[in-house]
């Protein structure tokens, strides 16, 4: 629905568009914009699944969040010595290190999405895992 809504607004009060062409981009756009936050929806599954609180599983998932941008940050930064040995193992776990690649034109959004993806099934899968084990 929000993308009919910016394609109509596109196509009322922006220059001229070729409206074919608009609701493509729009379409491929909103696709890599959804597959991006896949690992992010995941973690927050993960937090669900692991505390009966759900206030306790907002913190975990907005903290796991935040943490990943502040670890990722932190990595990337890293480019001598053994830091960026750890570096260079760390980052392909991080939805953020796949984050180019899904705006880059090419063949390279198609590993980018196969990763998210599976980062995303990932966290699910552990909080699944975690959440069957418990006692309810």
């Amino acid at each position: 629905a929000s993308l009919v809504v910016v394609w109509a607004m596109g196509m009322s009060l922006m220059v001229e568009q070729d409206p074919v062409a608009l609701a493509r981009g729009l379409l491929e756009m909103g696709t890599r914009a959804i597959v991006f936050s896949l690992p992010f929806a995941g973690l927050g599954i993960a937090a669900s699944c692991l505390t009966a609180s759900s206030n306790w599983a907002r913190v975990l998932a907005l903290a796991g969040t935040a943490g990943s941008w502040v670890v990722y940050g932190y990595l990337v930064t890293r480019t001598t010595g053994v830091a960026a040995s750890i570096a260079d193992g760390v980052l392909p776990l991080l939805p953020q290190a796949w984050l180019g690649d899904l705006w880059r034109p090419g063949g390279g959004v198609v590993l980018a999405t196969l990763v998210c993806v599976a980062l995303a099934m990932t966290a699910v899968g552990v909080g699944t895992w975690r959440l069957m084990r418990r006692d309810l």
